[in-house]
């Protein structure tokens, strides 16, 4: 029930009844807190409806609906990364040699280079820095003649036998070459020593005869059609040269002897050895 104060008018003076003014100023101050309060209610749906809900996967605001995660993107500048690192600095890193990992197991040259040389030829000589036999011709003569019809050269061995003969008309060679063949087609030994006496006729039939002095052979290799000759002699061998060399050093003459073997002889052919 509403009760409606009664106002009295008189000229010039409004009376009010005290519980009447209390009554109307509660009311008044109830409209303006309800008021407020529906105000508020109203910006709290207004900002709710403004909210982005982690929780749920799409938020509809108003003319819009935003989709989302629960995220956050941080972008920041990455350093530069600088690595300068010295691995003669490393604390506990030792430097050594190649030579360190080679040797942890002794490397066999042997046993492959002799199962190949079973196979076939070698295309190159072994040991091709070793020069001990000599080639070409093993003697070598230089006559100074002139003014003669004929001339003749004969070698003879330590004996005193005919081994090899060189001759010809009119004026000699500068030079006369041995290559150490006889006439029977043996070959000379080294160590054995030869002498040549060189025999010159001039026009008129006189004859002349210049002996010259003894010589001897060295070891030397002879290639002739169809064989392959290393020929030197067992002083070389065992001879003062040897005895002077170290022990267990290889004798080099018998290391150039079998690199030439390897070079030249095939692998089904026999081998002689004298």
């Amino acid at each position: 029930m509403t009760m409606i104060p009664k106002l009295t008018r008189r000229p010039g003076i409004l009376r009010v009844a005290a519980g009447s003014v209390l009554f109307a100023v509660l009311l008044l101050s109830s409209s303006a807190i309800a008021q407020e309060s529906a105000e508020q209610e109203t910006s709290t749906e207004e900002q709710g409806s403004m909210t982005l809900k982690g929780s749920d996967d799409g938020t509809v605001l108003r003319s819009m609906t935003i989709e989302g995660e629960d995220r956050i993107q941080i972008e920041f500048d990455r350093p530069k990364l600088n690595l300068e690192i010295d691995g003669h600095g490393i604390e506990g890193l030792s430097w050594g040699h190649t030579m360190d990992v080679v040797q942890r197991q002794e490397v066999d040259l042997l046993s492959p280079m002799v199962e190949t040389s079973s196979l076939g030829r070698p295309d190159a000589m072994g040991r091709p820095w070793l020069r001990q036999f000599r080639s070409g011709s093993v003697a070598r003569f230089h006559p100074t003649l002139d003014d003669v019809a004929s001339w003749g050269l004969t070698i003879a061995d330590s004996k005193g036998d005919t081994v090899r003969v060189f001759k010809g008309k009119g004026s000699p060679p500068d030079e006369i070459s041995w290559d150490g063949v006889y006439e029977s087609g043996e070959l000379a030994l080294p160590g054995l020593t030869y002498s040549y006496v060189l025999e010159a006729r001039d026009k008129a039939g006189n004859r002349r005869n210049f002996v010259g002095p003894g010589f001897e052979v060295s070891p030397y290799r002879l290639e002739r059609k169809g064989s392959f000759d290393l020929v030197l002699s067992g002083k070389t061998l065992m001879g003062p040269a040897a005895a002077a060399r170290p022990a267990g050093s290889d004798d080099p003459w018998v290391l150039e002897a079998a690199s030439w073997l390897n070079q030249f002889a095939s692998a089904d052919e026999t081998i002689e050895i004298h």
